[in-house]
């Protein structure tokens, strides 16, 4: 396997009578980037408010550049969404720069911004790239998503997993959060990650519910002179990535429970996790160098007799590979709780991302990437 487990405590110490202390587990990469072939769809906004600024010839620019950087070996694609998606580039290699640029001069800002149905246009090329080159077991299949507004408009024939929604749901009925996070979640089911970047007037919540659900990142961009620099940004991060959709799995032992399971690095979020039982799932971003995935969580321990005692199983899935560890802790009589050199940040940090996410919910955009970002260079 291409990354390992690192996992510690904040006490390595623990009095019998029970006790509280905080956990954190990176996926460390153990491996170069790999030579694997990047599939990438760029889902541009191509509504009447990208007309503001110039914001749509700048990611027309912006799209150019970043597939400048790609290889023969990848493919791309662009779709536009407005009213309702096109295909504007259908799946193409990564060296014909002529053809995504004859695409992209076709777009036109208008109409209203269809998320949802941009999503699953680029989920169906995606499909369609997949069936018909080959090697696509090893891609990284990436929806680069830009936008400059909030959900305005709807298409209920996209995701039809979502079948609480339907041609007779009135606009003001949906949840754009549970709407294009659950279709999220099913993109990355399918291994397909979201990056996604808002500018101008557009929804926070929407765009951290597709990150999330999809185990990729949202970004906040200050003006549309950032777009180039965002997907340029994207395609050099992608390359550097050495482990695809890992899946860890945390068995708490011993009566011990968890609470708190918060996404520290790339970004500060709350991970995609499902629960069975005393289990939980937690589905972590990609795995690459310079930005390895980290958690952390709280772990409850109760009263328990002395020894060295196993308080999680961990498992981790990558692919068909997996690889399993433990984290232990020695009880002991005495009311004494010991750390290991460096620990006393675990707690320090856990406290911090947490704090960090539930607060972002009253900040706003630029605020809220800034304590994200400013979390993540510094840790």
């Amino acid at each position: 396997m291409d990354c390992r487990i690192s996992a510690r405590l904040e006490h390595s110490q623990l009095p019998k009578t029970g006790d509280r202390t905080t956990a954190e587990i990176t996926l460390q990469p153990e491996a170069s980037s790999q030579d694997r072939p990047l599939f990438i769809i760029f889902c541009i906004d191509s509504s009447s408010s990208m007309n503001f600024g110039n914001r749509l010839q700048t990611v027309k620019d912006g799209v150019r550049e970043a597939v400048s950087h790609l290889s023969p070996k990848d493919r791309v694609g662009v779709v536009a969404f407005d009213d309702e998606s096109t295909v504007a580039v259908d799946g193409t290699s990564g060296a014909d720069c002529e053809k995504v640029g004859d695409g992209l001069a076709s777009l036109v800002g208008h109409g209203k911004t269809n998320i949802i149905d941009g999503l699953s246009e680029s989920r169906a090329l995606l499909q369609r790239m997949e069936q018909n080159e080959a090697g696509t077991e090893t891609a990284a299949k990436t929806i680069a998503l830009l936008t400059d507004g909030a959900p305005s408009t709807y298409s209920w024939d996209t995701f039809p997993e979502l079948g609480e929604y339907g041609e007779d749901t009135a606009d003001e009925d949906v949840d754009d959060v549970e709407l294009h996070g659950s279709a999220a979640t099913i993109l990355n089911d399918e291994g397909t990650t979201v990056y996604a970047a808002g500018v101008g007037d557009y929804s926070l919540d929407v765009l951290e519910a597709i990150a999330a659900g999809s185990g990729g990142e949202w970004a906040h961009l200050h003006s549309g002179d950032e777009i180039g620099t965002f997907f340029e940004r994207l395609v050099n991060d992608l390359s550097e990535v050495v482990a695809l959709n890992p899946v860890l799995e945390l068995t708490p032992q011993n009566g011990v429970t968890l609470e708190n399971i918060v996404q520290q690095v790339p970004q500060v979020a709350k991970p995609k996790i499902e629960h069975h039982g005393d289990r939980h799932v937690v589905f972590m971003p990609n795995v690459r160098n310079g930005k390895p995935p980290r958690l952390s969580f709280g772990v409850n321990v109760p009263a328990i007799d002395p020894g060295i005692k196993t308080l999680i199983d961990v498992s981790l899935t990558v692919q068909d590979e997996s690889l399993t560890d433990s984290l232990k802790a020695k009880v002991v009589p005495t009311s004494v709780r010991d750390s290991d050199a460096g620990s006393e940040m675990v707690r320090e940090n856990h406290e911090t991302a947490t704090g960090i996410e539930q607060d972002k919910r009253t900040m706003n955009k630029k605020q809220a990437a800034k304590e994200v970002n400013s979390f993540v260079r510094e840790n």
